[in-house]
């Protein structure tokens, strides 16, 4: 369990287990999902996928205002659209349970 999961009332011993199991799971994804060695597959995977003038369109965009503030604002972008799907779902998914349950009762 990590240190999110822990229930209510755990241990001292059972919360330092949780933030070292957490503390090794963070380094092992730091190490196996850096920037220096992702780097090639990303590099590999765009060049698979787009020409050359595609990807010099693509830098000359990230280059100009317009890129930039893309680029900057992405983060809140992203979080705001997934407020927005998460609020949907909410309001959706006791239709989504009747009808699993209709169909489990077939």
């Amino acid at each position: 369990m990590t240190a999110s999961q822990l229930p209510p009332g755990a241990t001292p011993e059972q919360q330092a287990k949780a933030k070292e199991m957490t503390g090794k799971i963070m380094d092992l994804v730091k190490a196996r999902m850096s920037w220096d060695k992702m780097r090639p597959q990303y590099a590999k995977a765009y060049d698979e996928t787009f020409s050359a003038g595609e990807i010099d369109g693509i830098l000359s965009f990230y280059e100009s205002p317009a890129g930039r503030a893309i680029l900057q604002k992405m983060p809140q972008l992203l979080s705001k659209t997934m407020t927005i799907a998460q609020s949907q779902m909410a309001e959706i998914m006791p239709e989504i349970q009747r009808i699993a349950k209709e169909a489990a009762q077939k």
